[in-house]
């Protein structure tokens, strides 16, 4: 699943001189091969996909282009019907080469048959008319900007906020829905004029005219009049088919394999000889030792039990400040990575836990609360109400399982806070289908499950049926999955050694936490430059470090309350000291003071990244 970023020009041909530091942020530095081609007023430019191939190709007589990211899934018989009636393959698994052909052959209609993740772009040299399109669930990214000059798109939004022309203007209604709801909403970034394409669109662009219709509205009915028994056997198909899909033909796979329910629910669907040709990671991190961490040793348990290639690897420990370009690195990889990515949020029912905002409990006084306490009235008089936002957001939503289609396009597509109380969360939703693959994405088993009713998905009622009645060949092993905690759960909760997710959680705040080794100083003291140099001469902190932690835009409104409000709460505000020097684990408090953490956290990273100020 290739990154890819395109360029098109409204005043004649493109001049490099004019985006490199666009391209420059897009091959990370010069990290990344790329394959770039340049026709006319138009650039495209990606990365190899997992399969090692450069997703730009062309029709037979050359007048259509495409860029693609992503993959189509099961398109033999499509792509043989395309055969039959004259289309050229180069390579007739390509998913680019597919979407090239079926567009030529009947426009955007293909795309309410197709089963993929996929975003792409084609490009008409003979009429100038640029096309973008994305999945039905909009789970690959697709990140676009128009300027005076070009229309610039991409899997993330790093290279085009490059741009030296780039217009930095704040969208103030995305700051407020983050801060006051948890998460974006809808096509928001918080750059007013970054939007990320809304699901199942296709988007028109000729010079300076755009039009877009949506092809799939998701208006599906809960099936109120079936069973438990009806729903396992339909979800059991659904998830065999999405993993095969996805393991059929693809060569050398990477299959991440932790102590929870959700990776051995796939390895569960995999055949004995897919099993013997593919590699299983399983993350160890580096503070805790392989005997004693749970992933590790639920993971093994399994390799011998089915004779696995088994590959413990370290998670090492990178610098707050690298953060962003660690994971960016990671979706350069050529290697095929399948992972278990919303397995419990989606089947297991957390969607309903974790979903931000909790639509059972959020109301507009609330949300007047939360917005008056972090920001002035000079930033309020220029904002929505978020509320207001998310009801409008949910009156346009067909499904009748109106909360979790949202739970579905907020966990992947949205900026939100720390939601397992980690900063990761703020960037993941845009690297996922960049990264990895998750058979728990797949259009058709997401469709079967606005299907059934809540009461089924919810507390794992229906992911426990799965198994017992669909999938119990590894039932027998114990998982650290919190399923396990149920009290008629067929399988056993293994509750002895170290759990890895939460020494991250230690770790990850401990990131920017071990700056300030006393609670105290999450308030106003952390925005005294002199007290961290002093901070930092008692701890030899590294200068580079320190000098991208200060800050230096004192007059932020978002800081300058959060300080305040951090500060009036210093007492409730977890202690994060001496993580590094020890694994064992200290019971953390549940409070609601961690989620003003968590924000501050996650939109610091963003704001030192990019160096933008709210006025």
């Amino acid at each position: 699943m290739s990154h890819i970023l395109g360029i098109y020009s409204k005043k004649g041909k493109i001049k490099t001189r004019a985006i490199q530091e666009v391209l420059l942020d897009f091959s990370l530095g010069n990290k990344g091969a790329l394959k770039t081609k340049v026709s006319g007023n138009l650039l495209f430019s990606t990365a190899r996909d997992r399969y090692g191939n450069f997703n730009i190709a062309e029709n037979e007589d050359k007048s259509l282009v495409i860029l693609f990211g992503g993959e189509i899934y099961d398109h033999d018989q499509y792509a043989a019907e395309l055969i039959k009636k004259g289309h050229r393959f180069r390579n007739q698994d390509s998913s680019a080469e597919f979407a090239l052909h079926s567009y030529e052959e009947s426009g955007t209609r293909f795309l309410r048959k197709i089963n993929g993740t996929f975003a792409f772009s084609i490009y008409n040299k003979t009429t100038g008319e640029l096309v973008l399109a994305n999945d039905t669930f909009g789970i690959f990214p697709l990140f676009i900007c128009g300027t005076p000059e070009f229309l610039i798109f991409s899997s993330g939004y790093q290279p085009i906020a490059s741009y030296k022309h780039f217009d930095r203007q704040l969208d103030y209604d995305a700051i407020a829905e983050y801060f006051a709801l948890g998460a974006t909403l809808g096509d928001k970034t918080f750059f007013r004029n970054i939007k990320n394409l809304a699901p199942a669109s296709v988007l028109r662009v000729m010079n300076s005219t755009k039009k877009l219709h949506k092809y799939d509205n998701l208006n599906i009915k809960i099936k109120t009049n079936k069973d438990l028994n009806y729903f396992g056997k339909v979800i059991s198909e659904a998830i065999r088919a999405a993993v095969q899909s996805r393991a059929k033909k693809a060569k050398n796979i990477t299959y991440d394999l932790s102590g929870g329910a959700d990776t051995r629910l796939i390895l569960s669907n995999l055949t004995q000889e897919q099993r013997k040709n593919a590699e299983f990671l399983t993350l160890n991190h580096h503070m805790v030792p392989e005997d004693k961490e749970k992933d590790v040793i639920i993971a093994k348990k399994l390799a011998t039990k089915l004779n696995l290639n088994l590959k413990i690897l370290k998670r090492q420990h990178y610098k707050f400040e690298k953060y962003f370009d660690t994971m960016r690195l990671k979706g350069l990889s050529q290697t095929k990575r399948i992972s278990a990515l919303h397995g419990g949020e989606f089947l297991g029912g957390d969607y309903f836990k974790y979903c931000m905002p909790n639509l059972s409990g959020i109301g507009r006084h609330i949300v007047d609360q939360k917005l008056k306490r972090l920001f002035q009235k000079s930033f309020l008089d220029k904002i929505s109400n978020p509320n207001d936002s998310l009801q409008k957001e949910l009156q346009g939503i067909k499904a009748e399982n109106k909360e979790f289609l949202f739970a579905i396009r907020q966990f992947t597509r949205s900026f939100y806070t720390a939601i397992y109380g980690r900063h990761d969360g703020f960037l993941t939703p845009f690297i996922f289908a960049t990264v990895t693959d998750s058979p728990f994405w797949d259009k058709n088993l997401l469709k079967s499950l606005l299907t059934v009713p809540k009461e089924y998905l919810l507390d794992y009622k229906l992911y426990n049926h799965l198994y017992m009645h669909h999938f119990p060949e590894l039932i027998g092993i114990p998982t650290n999955s919190p399923f396990a905690m149920r009290k008629d759960s067929c399988m056993a909760y293994f509750g002895t050694g170290i759990d890895r997710k939460e020494i991250e959680d230690m770790s990850d705040y401990g990131l920017l936490g071990r700056y300030v080794k006393d609670s105290q100083t999450w308030g106003e003291k952390i925005y005294n430059e002199n007290y961290l140099r002093s901070l930092s001469a008692v701890n030899n902190f590294p200068s580079a470090s320190l000098k991208n932690f200060i800050f230096k835009r004192k007059n932020s409104i978002v800081f300058r309350q959060l300080a305040s409000i951090t500060a009036k709460n210093k007492d409730n505000i977890p202690i994060l000291s001496n993580y590094l020097d020890s694994i064992k684990l200290k019971e953390k408090k549940q409070m609601d003071n961690k989620m003003i953490l968590g924000s501050f956290v996650d939109f610091e990273a963003w704001y030192r990244r990019y160096g933008i100020l709210i006025k």
